[in-house]
């Protein structure tokens, strides 16, 4: 993946990940593609949908 800057100003540069960090994924949170592989990583809401992992219910305070 890369992300390069358009239009604006200033001396923004291209910035990439050179790597598959897909691969580092935890298998309870990988989603995979018709051929197996991994295509994403859900974040623990997405894969759980807890109060814990969502930020929600008595967790949805910086004190938790």
């Amino acid at each position: 993946m890369s992300v390069t800057p358009q239009g604006g100003s200033g001396a923004c540069k291209s910035s990439s990940c050179p790597r598959n960090i897909n691969t580092l994924c935890p298998p309870e949170l990988q989603l995979k593609g018709s051929d197996g592989s991994i295509i994403a990583c859900k974040s623990a809401c997405l894969a759980f949908n807890t109060d814990q992992y969502c930020c929600r219910g008595s967790y949805n305070t910086p004190k938790m």
